[in-house]
């Protein structure tokens, strides 16, 4: 999961910088494998989070889930420093943003998603407010409360790990809604050429 989310931070640095509208060979070279890979990160993640949800229930003290996540935050790491540095560049190169909501949809989608999955093993930075999420992150709640037992009630850690992916799941449909709606009109410029030189030969 983490070299596929590697590569889609990667591509989203690429189309973040770029002022101009997405040409069909930008839409092949980037957006096409970024939201493959975005699709694999996002399964494997959901897989990743129903894990943890299945350790809260079954370990008894909250160190075991603790120790759990700091596991991942050392895979975490480089990709963490990857999307921080992104959020800056959305932000300076915000005003130079494109009139097409397709293209900001997408990368508004793609790069929640990141942020959520670093918000798994990072304190609050990232807000998640576009989608619904800006409550505390496991990882927080955890080293907050004291530490000790989770029989007395496992359902606020529950309750936010579920929050959590409900608001990666909301980014990535803006990244599949803004991809297809990208597709589509590619797809309907070239039936349109296709069509003008058949009428012309």
């Amino acid at each position: 999961m983490i070299q596929a989310a590697l590569q889609v931070a990667d591509r989203l640095a690429i189309l973040i910088s770029r002022r101009e509208e997405p040409d069909e060979k930008t839409f092949t070279d980037v957006i096409e494998p970024m939201f493959r890979d975005a699709e694999s990160v996002v399964y494997d993640y959901a897989s990743l989070h129903l894990d943890l949800i299945m350790q809260i229930y079954t370990h008894d003290e909250r160190d075991a889930i603790i120790h759990c996540l700091e596991r991942y935050r050392l895979d975490f790491m480089p990709l963490g420093i990857q999307v921080k540095t992104l959020v800056a560049k959305a932000v300076i190169h915000h005003s130079y943003g494109h009139h097409n909501k397709s293209i900001m949809k997408f990368k508004q989608g793609i790069l929640g998603i990141m942020q959520g999955i670093i918000r798994l093993v990072e304190e609050p930075t990232l807000p998640l407010k576009n989608y619904g999420y800006i409550g505390p992150t496991l990882i927080h709640q955890l080293y907050k409360e004291p530490q000790g037992s989770l029989l007395d009630d496992r359902s606020p850690y529950v309750d936010i790990a579920k929050k959590q992916h409900q608001a990666i799941e909301r980014a990535w449909e803006d990244a599949v809604e803004g991809y297809a709606a990208m597709k589509f009109a590619f797809q309907a410029a070239r039936r349109y050429e296709t069509s003008a030189a058949f009428l012309v030969s």
